[in-house]
């Protein structure tokens, strides 16, 4: 019997293994299996295939046995993983990879361990070399890095390396089993409370005491921490009793309870709502899909849950997507009111226990009903979906970057559901064009929700001009007096407000005045992000940081000045104009876990925080009923990006961040910064005419040839010399327009960070008409990637 695998690494093929006699009977397709890889390194495999077809050209080695038998793939699973990874143009294992937790990817370490070594054998070691033998002296095992510790000698491995070929020590590939299933201890009682036994133990006033407590609970068995609970010192006393066999402890696999309230009946729907939801049920009648286009606030999850608990009725399972983890804090207590423990949550942001115990439940007898999760959910064993949800469809934190599979969260989500013959419900204020012309075209069902819930007013929108404010010199730091007047109107009034700047740090540059040098980093083509906090510069990209200087470094005369402001500087800004208030910052910097992020919406909700000021994410999704001004720090820095997608995104995070207040109430305000007032964008926004923006980029879009009236494939390049990537790029550029025709490829160009973390980049679109030249394109890639230098990095984005 033999098995094809897939194994967790960027590795193009599937491995083909052998199956021990002893392991036939429990082998099957979907089992995780532990395989040697490379030498002697060992890896989980997911098996993909068996069969009885011994190859001929190579030698079989056989597997090692099975890495869990608790986690299964279904057929549809595979089937899913299979699909991301060719239409993404990525390697299976760095498909699975990304399925899989970590807890579940045992791989293998380099032990160290001592030889027999004669006593009166003249060793001639070094003192670095005596060092690490006289730590493997105690005859047991040690990693690399654990030597490393022990010795206190850094690069021990070339101390390893020579004691090797002296035959002194020897190494060993060992699975390091990342994860072990949470056990907890339970105490049994073994004999009855008789009289007989209180007068045995009538001396042993600790140990009566704990026999005492399985009397007064009337139990048989008790969590020891839970005895503990009453005096911590009782552990004595237990480990007597378990030494005269009155208890007998127990280790089982912990059971995780979740912490939430008991199920209560959802929130009854309105009118509008009520006729939303007749409408998708319909519309699911003829679609697979269906866009739910509604207005901020206008109660779009009451209607989620709904579909939901039609599910739950069904016995099927659904999956809630979500853009963000941020999202999650919210919408979680909303959900768990209604379906209390049937509801599970998967996201990066949970351990790696966490996360492998939710997979574990998903492949038992007893999974979740509703999974609400990240685009890593996607990847989850469901065995009877009946409902995919997609809120903030249009969100480009669908879209994984970095690494491989760059899959789209949104997209895969839709063959998910078509493998498991789903339905699949899209949700947005501001629906992605292509998910929008989709539905326009009869691709998808789509419904329109227009009035918000209570039918409370949209907020009112302000433009403050930037250029002009700056002209007349009435600028307060990053302020206009529009903003601070309004400002101003609602804390005294006992209201809430939301900055909303998109870039971190104090500063994203500092520049000499003098010569007006900017300090760049070392290893990118990027300005370092100034953190006042911190004192200090950071890359974005790469992550370097370097101290702050005083004197500009390049003329030696000028002072550095401070450029565009950040989050952190706005947040100074605001406490010295208004020291009185509670100011609180939201961004990737400062929340440096979940419970920060908690604690920070924790007290924003409940009227602790006056004023928040965030990035992106609190743009989106969050509910609060206190908010009456929303302030927009620099719109221009959203609308000028170099990317064709710029105006639909700035329209849609404008008027998601709009939709942050007066969620409880009319007389809402928006204050929007600009120095361009007269932007079309800004009147589509004031009508919240969306049709309108739809109409006018699409009308360009269709001009130009960019999505949704083709498709796009980036490529990118990177290498250490800037001449070989260009010369690589030149010559792909060629293959590509003889095979795909001239107007298809547009570059080889260098992008706007030229550089990052030492490699130069260029980069190439390809735009594609249709579904056949999609296809042809890559094919065409594959080639490519076949004949290229090994030095040279080849990143391809579909979509």
């Amino acid at each position: 019997m033999f098995v094809e695998v897939i194994i967790p690494l960027s590795v193009g093929s599937k491995y083909t293994y052998s199956v021990p006699d002893e392991l036939q009977n429990v082998v099957r397709r979907g089992s995780l299996v532990l395989v040697p890889f490379a030498g002697a390194k060992r890896y989980t495999a997911l098996v993909v295939n068996v069969h009885h077809n011994k190859p001929e050209e190579f030698q079989v080695k056989s597997i090692d046995g099975i890495a869990d038998e608790t986690v299964h793939f279904n057929d549809k699973h595979i089937e899913f993983i299979d699909w991301v990874s060719e239409y993404y143009m990525a390697y299976p294992g760095d498909t699975l990879r990304a399925a899989l937790p970590v807890a579940f990817r045992l791989e293998s370490v380099t032990y160290v361990q001592l030889n027999s070594v004669e006593t009166d054998k003249e060793l001639h070691l070094t003192p670095s070399e005596q060092k690490v033998v006289e730590a493997l002296s105690d005859g047991n095992s040690y990693t690399i890095q654990e030597l490393q510790k022990l010795t206190g000698i850094k690069g021990v491995n070339l101390h390893v390396k020579q004691l090797l070929d002296k035959q002194i020590v020897c190494v060993k590939e060992l699975v390091d089993p990342l994860f072990k299933p949470k056990t907890e201890c339970w105490l049994k009682l073994q004999e009855p409370l008789t009289d007989e036994l209180w007068a045995r133990l009538k001396r042993a006033t600790s140990q009566t005491k704990v026999l005492k407590i399985f009397q007064d609970l009337g139990q048989n068995e008790l969590l020891r921490q839970d005895i503990l609970k009453h005096d911590v010192k009782l552990a004595v006393a237990i480990r007597e009793l378990c030494k005269r066999g009155v208890l007998i402890a127990e280790n089982r696999e912990f059971q995780a309870v979740d912490d939430c309230e008991e199920g209560v009946d959802s929130n009854k729907l309105n009118h509008a709502q009520g006729n939303a939801l007749d409408f998708i049920n319909k519309e699911f009648e003829r679609f697979n899909t269906v866009l739910l286009h509604g207005v901020t606030s206008s109660g779009k999850t009451e209607i989620y849950i709904k579909l939901i608990e039609q599910m739950v009725e069904q016995g099927k399972q659904t999956l809630f997507l979500l853009p963000e983890i941020a999202l999650t804090i919210q919408i979680i207590k909303r959900l768990k009111r209604v379906f209390g423990t049937r509801i599970g949550v998967y996201h990066s942001g949970m351990s790696d226990r966490d996360r492998a115990d939710l997979w574990r439940k998903q492949c038992s007898n007893n999974p979740y009903q509703i999974i609400l999760g990240v685009r890593s959910s996607l990847f989850l064993p469901f065995t009877n979906l009946g409902l995919v949800i997609i809120d903030e469809e249009h969100d480009t934190s669908y879209k994984q970057r970095e690494p491989s599979p760059r899959y789209n969260g949104r997209d895969s989500a839709l063959m998910l559901a078509k493998i498991h013959g789903a339905k699949t419900l899209l949700g947005s204020a501001t629906p992605s064009l292509e998910s929008y012309r989709n539905a326009l075209a009869g691709k998808f069902g789509l419904c329109e929700l227009m009035v918000r819930h209570g039918n409370f007013s949209m907020p009112e929108i302000v433009l403050a001009d930037l250029a002009d404010a700056r002209h007349r010199k009435v600028m307060n730091g990053c302020f206009t007096p529009t903003l601070i007047a309004e400002m101003k109107r609602v804390l005294n009034e006992g209201n809430q407000v939301i900055l909303f700047q998109n870039r971190r740090g104090y500063s994203t540059f500092i520049r000499c005045d003098e010569c007006g040098h900017v300090p760049q980093c070392t290893a990118c083509d990027v300005s370092m992000t100034y953190y006042k906090g911190d004192n200090r510069m950071m890359c974005r990209y790469c992550g370097r940081i370097s101290p702050i200087e005083i004197k500009c470094k390049e003329c030696g005369k000028g002072t550095y000045r401070l450029g565009r402001a950040g989050t952190e500087k706005i947040v100074e800004e605001i406490q010295a104009l208004f020291p009185n208030c509670t100011v609180d910052r939201i961004d990737t910097d400062s929340m440096s876990n979940k419970n920060k992020f908690r604690e920070s919406i924790a007290n924003f909700e409940s009227g602790k925080t006056q004023i928040l000021v965030g990035t992106q994410m609190i743009a989106k999704g969050l509910d609060f009923g206190g908010v009456k001004l929303v302030g927009v720090i620099d719109a221009d820095s959203l609308i000028h990006l170099p990317d064709f997608r710029a105006e639909e995104r700035a329209f849609a995070q404008l008027l998601q961040v709009a939709g942050r207040c007066g969620r409880r109430g009319s007389d809402g305000v928006v204050v929007i910064q600009t120095s361009e007032p007269k932007h079309p964008i800004f009147d589509w926004i004031k009508q919240t005419a969306y049709k309108d923006m739809f109409n006018s980029l699409a009308l360009e879009r269709k001009e130009f040839n960019y999505p949704p009236f083709s498709k796009i494939i980036g490529l990118e390049l990177r290498h250490k010399d800037r001449n070989c990537v260009r010369k690589h790029a030149n010559a792909v550029a060629a293959f590509l327009r003889s095979r795909l025709g001239l107007n298809a490829v547009e570059g080889p160009a260098e992008p706007e960070v030229g550089k990052i973390g030492l490699l130069y980049r260029v980069t190439l679109l390809l735009k594609l008409s249709d579904y056949n030249t999609f296809i042809l394109a890559k094919m065409c890639l594959k080639a490519f990637y076949e004949k290229i230098d090994r030095d040279l990095r080849v990143l391809i984005d579909i979509d």
